[in-house]
C-alpha cells in the first residue's frame, strides 16, 4: 500500500529533511492517502517505518479502514472519482508540500495547510488537458515535475492519452 502513490523526499531542500523519504498509499478504494517515512539509510528494513496516525508518527500501521489517519480525501463534489496517480512535493512557490493527481483529464492541486505535516486542503482544478477530436479525452500516468523550475512558479505536467502518445504541458502559477 505506501509507496503505490507517490514517494518524497530527493534532498535536504525537499521535506527529506531529517534524511526521511515519506511513501505515500492508496486507500478506501483509491479515494484517500496515507503515508508512511523512513530514514534513506535504513528503506530495505521494514520494522525502521513509521506511520502517520493522524496526529504522531508511529511505529505501528494503521488498520486500511481507519480514516484518522487520512492524510488526504477526496471530497464528496470534487470532481474527481479516485486518484490515478499523481506526485507530493515541496512547492518553493506556495513555501509547503502540495498535492498533484489527474483525474479524467483534470489536474487538481491540493496545498498542504502546514510545512512540518502531510495534511492537505480541498483540491482545486488547474489544468484540463485538451480533448483530441476523435479520441476522447481518456489521461493516464499524470505526474508532474516540480524540479524544472526550481522558483516554482512554472510546473511542468505531462500524461498519456488514449492515442499512445506522452501530452505536456507548462502551467505558470500567478
Amino acid at each position: 500500500m505506501y509507496g503505490d502513490f507517490a514517494t518524497f523526499g530527493h534532498g535536504p531542500n525537499d521535506l527529506g529533511r531529517e534524511g526521511y523519504a515519506y511513501l505515500f498509499g492508496f486507500a478506501h478504494g483509491n479515494k484517500a492517502l496515507k503515508v508512511a517515512r523512513a530514514k534513506w539509510s535504513d528503506m530495505a528494513d521494514r520494522s525502521a517505518y513509521e506511520f502517520w496516525d493522524g496526529a504522531a508518527w508511529s511505529s505501528t500501521m494503521p488498520a486500511a479502514s481507519d480514516t484518522a489517519s487520512d492524510v488526504f480525501s477526496l471530497p464528496p463534489g470534487s470532481g474527481s472519482t479516485i486518484l490515478q496517480s499523481g506526485d507530493v512535493f515541496y512547492s518553493e512557490h506556495f513555501g509547503v508540500p502540495v498535492l498533484v493527481y489527474g483525474c479524467l483529464g483534470t489536474f487538481y492541486i491540493s496545498v498542504a495547510t502546514d510545512r512540518n505535516h502531510f495534511s492537505f486542503g480541498a483540491p482545486v482544478k488547474f489544468y484540463s488537458a485538451p480533448k483530441i477530436a476523435g479520441i476522447g479525452g481518456y489521461m493516464y500516468s499524470p505526474h508532474a515535475y516540480p524540479h524544472w523550475d526550481e522558483s516554482g512558479k512554472t510546473l511542468l505536467l505531462s500524461w498519456a492519452d488514449t492515442s499512445a502518445y506522452v501530452r505536456m504541458a507548462k502551467v505558470t502559477w500567478n
